[in-house]
């Protein structure tokens, strides 16, 4: 039974989303932030029980990828209609999500490098402070420092996507 923890952990980043997205459009907020930040919890358990209890699977490690992705542009387009600086953070997003696809259909390698993790870790923190100042405007600073980090990290990110690429490809 433990075996299944992690991908159920991690498709639930993925169900999550149209809760979240939902309860943001009917204004409950609070509730919406709650399951953001629960749902961003599963992505540091989801990794840690498939390596503590020996469940890592090629298909885990997909699905991790995939629901990062889909959980980050969820939010992300439902901020940015309040938030107009966030279409940055999704349209960056979406270039990495872009990069990682075709570096899959080239490489058949599903690794994440360690900015990506920590770049997608800044990005979550950057949506839920964007979910607290929808109602808080206190918050409004923290958030636009989280996305001015998080885009830096971002645009590393796709810089070190492209050099990993190239130089794999200069070793076959």
């Amino acid at each position: 039974m433990i075996k299944y923890i992690p991908n159920i952990l991690t498709a639930l980043r993925i169900i999550s989303i149209p809760f979240i997205v939902i309860l943001f459009t009917f204004n409950k907020i609070e509730l919406a932030i709650i399951i953001a930040i629960i749902t961003a919890i599963t992505d540091c358990f989801d990794g840690f029980i498939a390596r503590k209890f020996n469940v890592t699977s090629e298909f885990g490690a997909k699905l991790d990828a995939v629901s990062d992705k889909f959980f980050a542009i969820g939010l992300l387009i439902t901020l940015s209609i309040k938030f107009h600086l966030l279409f940055l953070s999704l349209g960056l997003e979406i270039i990495i999500a872009i990069i990682n696809l075709y570096l899959f259909y080239k490489t058949k390698i599903t690794k994440s490098l360690f900015i990506g993790k920590i770049k997608t870790w800044f990005l979550f923190l950057t949506v839920i402070l964007g979910f607290i100042a929808c109602f808080n405007d206190n918050f409004i600073l923290s958030m636009n420092v989280m996305f001015i980090t998080t885009t830096i990290l971002q645009i590393f990110s796709i810089i070190n996507y492209i050099v990993t690429y190239t130089k794999r490809k200069v070793k076959n």
